[in-house]
């Protein structure tokens, strides 16, 4: 399990959450004193051999998520390389939002209303169809994200 990273600019509080490609942090945006996520890509030398050319579609990617501006859609902040190692690893940080998963009410509350399950899909489509008009395409849609 890596440590902790330190990424410039903020300071990480806990650990929020991890999947196979990223750990999501709490931190807070030491100039604006602001309570961000920072998603650190994992490093993975293998996939990144196998593609030479993958921090350039990282800073692509994360600079069209950037200008995403919709209710429905997380605001990214700031993207960037960590280079305090020898492995490159990459952050996005983006708007904190308080609250739970899907994953998580559903497992809490059993089964959703079903005016509550239209409302919750209707965001959900509402935030896909912003992101698919920018070529944006949600490759991990899950009730845990």
């Amino acid at each position: 399990m890596p440590a902790v990273p330190e990424v410039p600019g903020y300071e990480i509080q806990s650990e929020l959450g991890r999947g196979g490609m990223a750990v999501v942090y709490s931190a807070i945006e030491k100039d604006l004193d602001r309570p961000v996520a920072i998603k650190v890509l994992l490093p993975n030398q293998a996939s990144r051999q196998l593609d030479p050319n993958f921090h350039k579609r990282f800073f692509l990617e994360a600079s069209i998520l950037a200008r995403l501006q919709h209710p429905n859609i997380v605001t990214v902040f700031d993207y960037g390389r960590i280079e305090a190692d020898d492995q490159d690893r990459f952050f996005i940080a983006m708007e904190f939002l308080e609250g739970e998963t899907l994953f998580r009410r559903v497992r809490r509350q059993g089964r959703l209303p079903p005016p509550e399950a239209m409302r919750i899909a209707r965001q959900i489509a509402r935030g896909l169809r912003e992101a698919h008009k920018h070529g944006v395409v949600h490759r991990d849609l899950k009730p845990s994200n």
